[in-house]
Formats: structure tokens, C-alpha cells, sequence
């Protein structure tokens, strides 16, 4: 994965910094910077704010990846926010996005109580 030139240039350059991922997603981390606005999609949202963004029903879109982190970075965030995208129509303009209530999901959702804004 990368070039030989993108390694060169990373090496031993003290301006790129790798961190673990408990580090570069933990919230309090992310709030450390002023104004931090997380955007993000989701699949569905229903009229509790529960999002999910991995999967619908039992069909799986996407790894599951630090979403929640960083939008509940961005809400502790001194003037940060937080800004969920949905596709307003999916396959042949059918609506899908908002729902009364999310699709049975294997993933877990997003809670509109601690990361919805």
C-alpha cells in the first residue's frame, strides 16, 4: 500500500505523526479542537434520531468505522458540530433514509440521545 515516495516522505518527517486509533478517536481528544465539525452519512434515521450508517436489515454497506467518536467529539468541541447526510431517495427514487423506525439492523445504531444533533 503507498508509493515509495510517499514513505520516503514520510520517514523520519517530524510534521506526520502516527497515533493508535484509541488516541485519534477518542472524543475528549477530538474536542481538544475548537470549532470541530464531524460529518458524516447514514443509511437510515428514524423519528427517535437512532442512525445507522453500516448496514440495513441484514445487508451490510459499510465497515464499522469511529462515526460516534467524532461526532461526540465535535459536540464537545468548543463551537463544534455535528452534520448527518442522508441520500434523499435510493434505488429507483424510492425514500429510504428517514423511517419511523430504523430497519431490524445486525449493526448497532448511533443513539439519537448521545450523538444525534
Amino acid at each position: 500500500m503507498g508509493t515509495k515516495e510517499a514513505y520516503e516522505y514520510i520517514h523520519d518527517n517530524p510534521s506526520i505523526e502516527f497515533r493508535m486509533i484509541d488516541y485519534t478517536n477518542n472524543p475528549l481528544v477530538i474536542a481538544e479542537n475548537r470549532h470541530m465539525a464531524a460529518i458524516n452519512s447514514a443509511l437510515q434515521i428514524d423519528l427517535t434520531g437512532q442512525a445507522t450508517a453500516e448496514s440495513i436489515g441484514g445487508k451490510f454497506y459499510s465497515g464499522i468505522g469511529g462515526q460516534a467518536d467524532f461526532m461526540r467529539g465535535a459536540v464537545l468541541s468548543p463551537g463544534g458540530k455535528t452534520i448527518l447526510a442522508l441520500q434523499s431517495t435510493a434505488e429507483h427514487g424510492r425514500s429510504r433514509g428517514s423511517c419511523p423506525i430504523l430497519t431490524q439492523a445486525r449493526g448497532r445504531p448511533s443513539s439519537g440521545a448521545t450523538s444525534i444533533m
